[in-house]
């Protein structure tokens, strides 16, 4: 299975990098690459993710 990495300092507090990560609705302002992002983000729920890579094929996980 194809694996995407990337890493990043944030100069902000965990917290508020976690509300705008878990921020679903509002990732398409920032981030084109995801299409939809629906669930909630706690452990053990499943997430419904589509993305759509520059260049690539969009795609769909569970």
């Amino acid at each position: 299975m194809p694996t995407i990495s990337t890493s990043i300092e944030i100069g902000a507090p965990p917290q508020r990098v976690w509300d705008v990560l878990t921020d679903f609705p509002g990732h398409q302002e920032w981030d084109p690459f995801f299409v939809r992002l629906d669930g909630t983000p706690r452990l053990g729920e499943t997430l419904a993710v589509t993305i759509a890579p520059p260049g690539g094929k969009r795609m769909d996980f569970r």
